[in-house]
């Protein structure tokens, strides 16, 4: 989930070369409503979103039975790292 034009076409490319499939939510309510559908092997997370940010999408999503166990990449500029339950990982 990213909201970043220049991020989201970084990370896309990197993460398709790499053999990856990407689906995008551009933002927090989309991203967790995706997520119980589509059920990935992986969410990689930017904290600031519109709407529903990554902290409420991260909570919400650890709280369903159906997508608490998504491993979670957060990828963010904010510096405070604090503890965010159920992520496996900070870029």
């Amino acid at each position: 989930m990213e909201d970043s034009e220049d991020s989201l076409f970084s990370l896309h490319k990197r993460l398709a070369l790499a053999g990856f499939e990407v689906k995008i939510a551009m933002n927090g309510a989309e991203g967790v409503d995706w997520a119980k559908t589509l059920l990935p092997d992986l969410i990689v997370m930017d904290l600031r979103l519109p709407g529903l940010d990554g902290w409420e999408a991260t909570r919400r999503l650890k709280g369903q039975p159906e997508t608490k166990h998504i491993p979670i990449v957060v990828v963010t500029q904010i510096r405070q790292r604090k503890a965010a339950e159920g992520v496996c990982c900070w870029l």
